[in-house]
């Protein structure tokens, strides 16, 4: 049988973690103990616990994730705090469309990065031709971006001539 005092004191130690970790994640669970208390019965509070565990847990591993990929795009790169923190929202926001993982999207940027320096705002946009190049060429991002920009740089081409060279390749 589920003790309702232990579930309440289980969710308030994750409420206190998640707002030690990830600082937003807290207010998500602000009066969490009274909710669950007012609710039908054990089953029911087992069935949310384990939901909201579950949703926390998959939080903080992604958190850890891009965390790990903006040190290791520090580390590759070379960037400054702010750099990496903004590496770590373009890869948060690329994995949101994308089902690669946060170490393969890591892994494109900071390639893109090294390749052809700060693209700034158009860094997002970048990458993701190349990954979707890749996806339909059958290669892995890095590879299919060495080859597009070995063509570039081969006939003096700029950056913006990428998805011309890329849209060339596929129709060949």
């Amino acid at each position: 049988m589920i003790n309702k005092d232990e579930v309440t004191a289980d969710l308030k130690a994750v409420e206190t973690q998640a707002e030690e970790s990830a600082g937003k994640m807290g207010g998500a669970f602000s009066n969490l103990g009274g909710i669950i208390s007012g609710l039908a019965g054990p089953a029911v509070i087992g069935a949310v616990t384990a939901a909201i565990v579950g949703m926390a847990k998959t939080g903080f591993e992604n958190i850890k994730q891009v965390e790990d990929q903006m040190h290791a795009f520090r580390v590759a790169t070379g960037a400054s705090a702010e750099e990496a923190e903004a590496f770590g929202e373009t890869i948060k926001a690329m994995h949101k469309v994308n089902t690669d993982s946060y170490e393969d999207i890591g892994a494109a940027v900071t390639a893109v990065r090294q390749r052809f320096g700060d693209l700034g705002e158009d860094m997002q946009d970048v990458t993701q031709g190349f990954m979707d190049y890749a996806k339909v060429t059958g290669q892995d991002t890095v590879s299919a971006m060495n080859s597009v920009s070995d063509v570039l740089a081969r006939f003096n081409l700029p950056l913006d001539e990428a998805s011309v060279v890329m849209d060339k390749f596929k129709a060949a």
